[in-house]
């Protein structure tokens, strides 16, 4: 939780029992380290209402973020449980909201029929709820539900070139979010 104009703001969880923000920058992105469902630490980033992990590296289970610069650049810690920590650097990537916000405005930017841009939009807006409920399963299997939906517009309502595009934005969010 923070503080903001009088106002108290839960971050949310991961599951667990531990969670400690660290750090914010001025772009409001808050940054610390949370247990989730296994009591493993988890470094996050927190968004606009969006709670989003920070991986640990390749072969380990637990990270922890310390602070953020205004590039969203977050420096903290790696490890395997019970040995020592490796200091890394998340490179300040667009979180999964921001990525679905994006796609967001890119079906809104297409001229298509008002049934087909609304339910993609709207798929949309479901996963982007589902994260900032820390529901990554959920925003998953909505994400497959909008890939179902573009696969089956493409050469209809969509274009080859726009459904390709929605398509690489949507795997780009599931490589993010771990689905």
């Amino acid at each position: 939780m923070f503080w903001d104009d009088g106002e108290i703001i839960d971050l949310g969880s991961l599951g667990g029992f531990v969670a400690t923000a660290q750090a914010i920058n001025n772009s409001g992105q808050v940054v610390g380290l949370m247990t989730d469902e296994a009591f493993l630490f988890q470094a996050f980033v927190w968004e606009n209402d969006v709670l989003t992990t920070l991986p640990p590296l390749t072969g380990e289970s637990e990270a922890a973020a310390f602070d953020i610069n205004g590039n969203g650049q977050a420096v903290g810690w790696s490890r395997v449980p019970g040995a020592a920590t490796t200091a890394v650097m998340w490179a300040g990537e667009k979180s999964a909201s921001q990525m679905v916000t994006d796609l967001i405005a890119l079906v809104d930017s297409y001229t298509l029929d008002k049934r087909l841009g609304t339910s993609l939009h709207d798929k949309l807006i479901t996963v982007q709820r589902m994260l900032t409920n820390a529901k990554p399963k959920q925003a998953c299997e909505n994400l497959d539900s909008f890939l179902s939906q573009v696969k089956a517009q493409q050469g209809k309502g969509l274009t080859v070139e726009q459904a390709k595009a929605l398509t690489e934005g949507a795997q780009a969010i599931k490589d993010v979010i771990d689905c």
